[in-house]
């Protein structure tokens, strides 16, 4: 799903707990979540209320249950297309494992360094010919999620990360799939 249709999939988590919530205080405040929630405009905001107000276990399975459908479905011909063109990685922004299924089929046997944003190495790009960065996580382990305004300040404050991505900028040729160089995510790494 979108961001916005992960959202909503997530507010329908919490309108079934607020649902099956028997205490009226209790029930009063979820709903009042609820609201704020669909609301909120910012969905690093959006997000990091419904973490709160689902609690870590209960996002992380909304989270699961909406992208792991991703696991069985068909790849999309762009990563195939992508892999194909000789590239030498792709940064990926969702937590879905496309870029990794998709290198498979295009290259075999070959080996594919793939990381998470969170727990980024500085030897990444010169150990390795090919490579995965799941900037925002992968869908296996949440703690790598990057998801909430927290997640997202833990990323940028990353010296590793920051030293990543300034190096890709500068010293790779960067093609722009379904994001543009001003969104939210990219332009950050631009000013100075």
């Amino acid at each position: 799903p979108s961001w916005p249709e992960l959202k909503g999939v997530l507010l329908g988590c919490l309108d079934a707990i607020t649902s099956a919530t028997t205490d009226p205080r209790q029930r009063e405040k979820l709903t009042a979540s609820c609201s704020t929630i669909r609301a909120e405009q910012d969905l690093w905001q959006a997000f990091s209320h419904l973490k709160e107000a689902l609690g870590r276990a209960e996002f992380a399975a909304g989270i699961r249950r909406a992208v792991g459908r991703s696991v069985q479905a068909a790849i999309p011909s762009a990563y195939e297309k992508l892999w194909g063109m000789g590239i030498s990685g792709i940064l990926t922004l969702n937590v879905d494992n496309f870029a990794k299924r998709s290198f498979s089929t295009v290259h075999g046997g070959k080996t594919v360094v793939e990381f998470d944003g969170l727990f980024i190495q500085e030897r990444v790009l010169k150990n390795s010919s090919h490579f995965i960065g799941n900037l925002h996580g992968n869908l296996e382990d949440d703690r790598s999620w990057v998801f909430t305004k927290t997640d997202l300040k833990k990323l940028l404050r990353n010296p590793r990360y920051k030293l990543f991505v300034q190096t890709i900028l500068s010293a790779r040729t960067v093609l722009f799939v379904g994001i543009t160089v001003d969104d939210v995510a990219v332009l950050r790494h631009f000013e100075f």
